[in-house]
C-alpha cells in the first residue's frame, strides 16, 4: 500500500500541531448545526409558533436556484450570507442526521428548486440514501478545533 504525502489529507492531519491546537477533527455537518447556522443568520429563525422568517424561510434570489446544473461553491458573492456560501440552492447538502439506517437528511435545496419552495432551512430525507450517487447532492464539512 502506497502512502501519499502532501495534499489536503496531510494538511488536515498536521493542522492542529502546526497551529497550536490540541486536536482538529472534521465530519459532515449535523442537522442541529445547520439549524444553529440558520438561528445565527436570523435570530428570529424559529418563533414560538413555528413560523420561519427572512433568508432562512425564503431564499428566492439569494441562492443558486432555477438552473440546469450546479455551480462551483462560492462562485457568486451574492449567494454568501455572513460569509458562508451556498447555504441555499446549488446542491442539497448531506448531514449526519439519519431518519433510519438507510437514509440521511439533506439540507438547503438545490439548483433545480426555487428559493421559496426549498429555502436555506429546507430539510428533506426523501430518497436520500447515502450509498447512491445524485447530481443534486453534495456536502459541507464541519471542522472542530480544540
Amino acid at each position: 500500500m502506497t502512502v501519499e504525502t502532501g495534499g489536503a489529507l496531510q494538511k488536515s492531519k498536521e493542522f492542529a500541531s502546526e497551529n497550536g491546537y490540541k486536536s482538529v477533527t472534521s465530519t459532515l455537518i449535523y442537522g442541529i448545526e445547520w439549524d444553529a447556522i440558520m438561528q445565527w443568520i436570523d435570530p428570529e429563525y424559529k418563533k414560538e409558533n413555528g413560523l420561519l422568517t427572512s433568508f432562512v424561510a425564503n431564499s428566492e434570489n439569494k441562492g443558486y436556484y432555477g438552473q440546469s446544473a450546479p455551480t462551483v461553491t462560492g462562485s457568486d458573492e451574492a449567494y454568501a450570507v455572513k460569509n458562508i456560501f451556498d447555504l441555499a440552492g446549488n446542491v442539497y447538502e448531506w448531514t449526519m442526521e439519519a431518519t433510519n439506517s438507510g437514509t440521511r437528511v439533506v439540507r438547503g435545496g438545490n439548483y433545480n428548486n426555487g428559493g421559496a419552495e426549498c429555502p436555506a432551512s429546507c430539510r428533506s430525507s426523501s430518497n436520500s440514501n447515502p450509498s447512491s450517487s445524485n447530481i443534486y447532492r453534495g456536502f459541507r464539512v464541519a471542522l472542530y478545533i480544540k
